[in-house]
């Protein structure tokens, strides 16, 4: 247990600190098999953080002393308290994010969730190991993407991976979304069936301007059915030796919304996603002339790149033109396109259906 004399702890207790008697409960239920840890601030200094730390590690390392703590968890939550919106600005609290690196060392951990959690900064404090893990879910937050990567070291056997950015500490965590895809690819790349990397649209531009947002290519993924990016994964920049604009035009096309610029190129999709797509999700603008683009040689190489792709859903997409849907319509997808309105839970939908198979006899 921590170094903390018993004493203290008990005096902590009687001051009624919730810190310490979260603490000592932990240790008293050791077969728990789903733990939520709520957290105000940064605990990672606190009693209870070095308490549900060194249990882990104890049983990570199978350390005969562990007496059973920890060794039947599955799910472990890890949540933020909600924001508040009344008065000027936003603001809340953010669940720590060293816990996920606590318990993703545990072998008997599949599900790790979180909500408003945040980790930047420091390095990985642990050594590696492989993790059981398969399912990993971060809503609206704010992890480095460089500790992300560390986090996903020997993930081997990991199927469900979401990651939603908070838009509002944007700027304090490194973004990167094709870290996070490199390291999913090389740890990941043979077990992850779906993939969703996504930003809080709440003053996130479509296309960030600070970082390089493609995020390479997906087609080495083996069993990745179902996918939903930020459309702005799919740009990049136009190579420098090409363009002789200066870096602030280059920053001003990339925020624009849903308007094409020369200094951006696309991937088309049959080169950008892997042979088990089922089912793609865009979220950000696109204008017509883009998603003519991606959708650039569906109909003649579908079978051989993306033969089960059935699919396409476009989220807060301007209208697109009929020759356009049409692509999608010739290659027997199913393409949804929606349109925020005023209200922001209300959607516009507009559906185009594959056109039937038909079978010809012989």
């Amino acid at each position: 247990m921590p170094d903390v004399k018993a004493q203290d702890w008990i005096g902590r207790i009687k001051k009624g600190e919730s810190d310490a008697t979260a603490a000592l409960l932990v240790t008293l239920f050791s077969n728990v098999k789903s733990l939520t840890v709520s957290t105000c601030d940064d605990i990672s200094g606190s009693l209870l953080f070095r308490t549900l730390e060194k249990m882990a590690l104890s049983v990570a390392k199978h350390n005969s002393r562990a007496l059973g703590a920890f060794r039947e968890l599955s799910e472990i939550e890890i949540r933020g308290a909600k924001e508040h919106t009344r008065g000027p600005g936003r603001y809340g609290t953010y669940g720590d994010g060293e816990l996920i690196a606590v318990f993703m060392m545990l072998p008997s951990v599949r599900v790790i969730k979180g909500y408003r959690v945040i980790w930047f900064g420091s390095g990985w404090p642990y050594e590696p190991v492989t993790s059981s893990v398969k399912e990993i879910s971060l809503e609206s937050s704010q992890i480095d993407s460089k500790l992300m990567m560390e986090c996903l070291k020997g993930s081997e056997r990991l199927e469900r991976f979401t990651y939603n950015q908070d838009s509002v500490l944007y700027s304090v965590a490194t973004w990167e979304p094709r870290l996070i895809v490199k390291a999913l690819r090389k740890y990941a790349g043979k077990s992850l069936v779906h993939l969703e990397l996504t930003g809080d649209d709440s003053g996130l531009p479509s296309r960030p301007a600070d970082d390089e947002p493609f995020i390479g290519t997906l087609r080495s993924f083996q069993v990745l059915r179902s996918i939903r990016l930020m459309t702005m994964m799919l740009f990049k920049l136009v190579d420098g030796d090409d363009i002789d604009e200066d870096v602030d035009m280059i920053q001003s096309a990339l925020k624009n919304r849903g308007e094409p610029h020369s200094l951006v190129e696309l991937r088309r999709l049959v080169d950008f996603l892997p042979l088990s797509a089922e089912k793609l999700e865009l979220v950000g603008g696109i204008s017509d002339e883009e998603a003519q683009d991606i959708f650039a040689d569906l109909p003649e190489l579908k079978g051989e790149r993306v033969p089960i792709l059935g699919d396409i859903v476009l989220e807060d997409s301007d209208p697109l033109e009929r020759d356009t849907k049409d692509l999608c319509k010739k290659a027997g997808i199913r393409l949804k396109s929606t349109k925020r309105v005023v209200n922001r839970y209300q959607r516009i939908y507009a559906v185009t259906k594959p056109e039937p198979q038909v079978l010809l006899e012989r």
